[in-house]
């Protein structure tokens, strides 16, 4: 397997910023070892799900725009009959890819694909909102929310992992962008630059 290289590792150096403010946002990259989507064909999507609790249990469909959150990895749903697996492991790609028949379901290995951005914090919520053209009111969009939406000038996938936990996807290309964003738009009431961490949220 090629080494995973993380597209913002040298810009998101831990630390606190110069900001004034309460500083109570963090920014942390997010690492994750597989990002797979997953798009079913007609009629076999209980064929999919099958194959998928023989390697991982728990990757159980979640409605239209919400995610399945176990921990250390998440199935999101981001369209019709179409999936993205995200998990710490990364080996999980791989088995994907065994055991996913051909026939059941295109299997994308999107693992060097996309960069990952963390925000957190009581502050969080109220930045994402500044940010995306969806009302993020916990009781329409709370935890568990997948939402794809232009975030300034790039389209992003935002995960809801909780009232105050967003993880935010966008293209590698955009990683630049993503990164330049997220300070800049944090920088009015102060962050800190978290360490690069998985997909597990700590207490």
């Amino acid at each position: 397997m090629a080494e995973m290289r993380y597209p913002i590792a040298e810009a998101m150096e831990t630390g606190h910023a110069p900001a004034a403010g309460g500083g109570d946002i963090t920014l942390a990259e997010i690492r994750l070892g597989t990002i797979v989507q997953l798009a079913t064909f007609a009629g076999r999507r209980d064929d999919l799900f099958a194959a998928l609790a023989g390697i991982r249990p728990g990757l159980e469909p979640a409605p239209a725009c919400r995610g399945h959150d176990l921990g250390d990895a998440a199935l999101l749903t981001v369209g019709p009959a179409r999936w993205l697996v995200v998990a710490d492991d990364p080996d999980l790609a791989a088995a994907l890819a065994q055991a996913v028949a051909a026939e059941t379901a295109a299997v994308t290995d999107l693992s060097h694909a996309r960069a990952i951005v963390r925000i957190s914090g009581p502050g969080a919520a109220r930045l994402m909102q500044d940010a995306v053209a969806v009302d993020l009111d916990p009781v329409i969009n709370g935890p568990g929310a997948v939402i794809q939406t232009p975030v300034h000038h790039f389209n992003a996938l935002v995960h809801r992992r909780r009232d105050d936990v967003f993880d935010v996807y966008a293209m590698r290309s955009f990683a630049g962008p993503l990164y330049h964003w997220a300070t800049d738009a944090a920088a009015p009431v102060g962050y800190t630059i978290g360490a690069a961490a998985g997909l597990k949220v700590g207490d």
